[in-house]
């Protein structure tokens, strides 16, 4: 994963919102969006629960 998809994941993690990701870190909710996108399909996820719920299952592995 890219620096700025790893950060999108963390806050993600955090319990904020793409939208609140998006303002925070001043870039549009569009480009949090398509960074989303390819989160899904490296992950192979496709909803943020279960990308999250996948995080922090590798999360406690390490």
């Amino acid at each position: 994963m890219t620096p700025r998809q790893v950060f999108i994941l963390s806050k993600l993690c955090e319990g904020l919102s793409l939208r609140e990701i998006a303002i925070a870190s001043e870039f549009s909710y569009e480009t949090a969006r398509t960074h989303l996108q390819a989160i899904f399909a490296k992950t192979k996820t496709g909803r943020q629960s279960e990308l999250v719920a996948l995080a922090h299952k590798v999360t406690l592995a390490k």
